[in-house]
C-alpha cells in the first residue's frame, strides 16, 4: 500500500494478515551495493544472474525443506497461550493476529529447521520478528502512527502480565 493514496478501509486491511514496513538502505555502503549491482544487470544480465545463481539456488532449496518440514511443526497450548496473552495485553482487536503470529512462528521454526516453536521468536525485542507484522493493522489507532507502529511502545517496556489460562 503506497501511504500517499490513503489509508484502505478497516475491512479490506482486516484481509492482511502480515504487514512490514518498507525503508530505504541508511549507509553508504549498502547504498552504493545496490547500486553497483544494478549497473551490473544493466551491463551484462547474463553474467548477473550466472554470478547469483548459486545462492538462489540455495535459496529455493530451503524453501523446499522448509515446506516440507512446516506440517510437522507443532504448536502447543503454551505456545497458544503465550501468544494470547501478548495479544490482549497490546489490546489487539480480534483474534486474527493470535492465528497469524503462530503460523508465522510456525514458518519460521520450519525455515529455521525446527519441530517446535521458539517462544523468543514472538516474545521480546530484538526477536519480536513474528509479532510485529502481524498486529499493526489489528492495534488500536492509539498505538499506530503515520508511518506504523509506536516504536515507543514494546513488550520489554511493557512485558504481558500472567494470564490464567482455563479449560
Amino acid at each position: 500500500m503506497n501511504p500517499e493514496e490513503g489509508e484502505l478501509r478497516p475491512q479490506l486491511l482486516d484481509r492482511f494478515g502480515l504487514a512490514v514496513e518498507v525503508v530505504g538502505l541508511t549507509d553508504i555502503t549498502s547504498r552504493v551495493a545496490v547500486i553497483e549491482r544494478r549497473m551490473g544487470y544493466e551491463a551484462d544480465s547474463e553474467a548477473f544472474i550466472g554470478q547469483w545463481q548459486r545462492a538462489e539456488e540455495e535459496l529455493a532449496g530451503r524453501i523446499v525443506t522448509a515446506r516440507a518440514l512446516l506440517p510437522q511443526v507443532r504448536i502447543d497450548s503454551a505456545d497458544m497461550a503465550a501468544v494470547a496473552g501478548l495479544c490482549l495485553e497490546m489490546g489487539v482487536d480480534g483474534h486474527r493476529a493470535d492465528l497469524t503470529i503462530l503460523e508465522t512462528a510456525r514458518t519460521h521454526a520450519a525455515w529455521a529447521g525446527g519441530l517446535s516453536l521458539v517462544p523468543k521468536i514472538f516474545a521480546l525485542p530484538p526477536n519480536w520478528r513474528c509479532r510485529t507484522v502481524c498486529v499493526a493493522s489489528r492495534l488500536p489507532k492509539s498505538r499506530l502512527t503515520s508511518s506504523g507502529l509506536d516504536r515507543s511502545w514494546s513488550v520489554a517496556a511493557n512485558p504481558p502480565k500472567a494470564h490464567k489460562q482455563t479449560m
